[in-house]
């Protein structure tokens, strides 16, 4: 698995700041028609990136060091993430 460009980690860095805003909106309760639906949205992208994560950086078994960082940190971190954006989510 090659590491990433500097575009697409700037890619992520952006993604990953717009979910905090939509989280963010959504957990202090701000109701419009697409708080909710984006907060879903947020929260099974995480959860894919996750899983996916975990499951090609154990297949592969690449000993890169982002397969290694992949595996250790980031897919885990994405799942906690899904998790807890899943939870904001109203009853």
């Amino acid at each position: 698995m090659p590491s990433p460009t500097s575009a697409q980690l700037a890619l992520a860095a952006g993604a990953l700041t717009v979910a905090g805003f939509v989280i963010g909106i959504n957990a202090a309760g701000v109701d419009t028609w697409i708080t909710w639906p984006a907060a879903a949205l947020v929260g099974t992208g995480l959860a894919l990136r996750g899983v996916a994560g975990l499951i090609l950086s154990g297949v592969w078994r690449r000993d890169s060091p982002f397969a290694r960082l992949d595996r250790r940190a980031i897919s885990p971190l994405c799942i906690a993430l899904a998790l807890g954006s899943l939870a904001a989510l109203p009853g």
